[in-house]
C-alpha cells in the first residue's frame, strides 16, 4: 500500500513539473521557429537580390530596396547596397516583424558580385 502512495506521490510530483515546464519550452520552440523563419526569409530576400541586380547587363544595384514578401506578411525589409569594390557590393538587410503591437528588427550581412554578361 505504501509503494502504490509513494507511486502516486512521484506520478503527481512528475505531473506538476511538466505542468511548469511545458509553457517554457513552448516559447523557446516558438523562438526557435522565428529564427528559423527569419533566416529563411533573408535568404530568400537575398536570393531575389542577387537574381535582380546580379548581372552586370541588369540594373544598377540602388542605394535601398524596401519591400516585403506576401508568404510572410508579418514581415518587411530594407536591404542597403554599398559597392566596396568595382562590381562587388554589400548587402546589409534589416528584417522587421511586427509582433504583438511592437516592432523587432533583426539585421544579416550579405555579398554580391555583379556577374559579367556571356555572349
Amino acid at each position: 500500500m505504501v509503494t502504490i502512495l509513494v507511486a502516486i506521490f512521484l506520478l503527481m510530483v512528475g505531473v506538476a513539473i511538466l505542468a511548469k515546464t511545458l509553457p517554457v519550452a513552448g516559447r523557446i520552440s516558438e523562438k526557435t521557429a522565428h529564427a528559423y523563419s527569419s533566416a529563411f526569409l533573408a535568404e530568400k530576400i537575398f536570393a531575389v537580390m542577387e537574381q535582380a541586380y546580379g548581372s552586370s547587363s541588369g540594373p544598377a544595384a540602388p542605394g535601398l530596396v524596401e519591400g516585403s514578401d506576401p508568404q510572410y506578411p508579418e514581415y518587411r525589409y530594407a536591404v542597403r547596397f554599398e559597392e566596396k569594390k568595382a562590381d562587388l557590393f554589400t548587402m546589409r538587410m534589416e528584417l522587421f516583424r511586427l509582433r504583438e503591437g511592437r516592432e523587432e528588427r533583426e539585421e544579416f550581412w550579405g555579398t554580391m558580385r555583379r556577374k559579367p554578361t556571356e555572349n
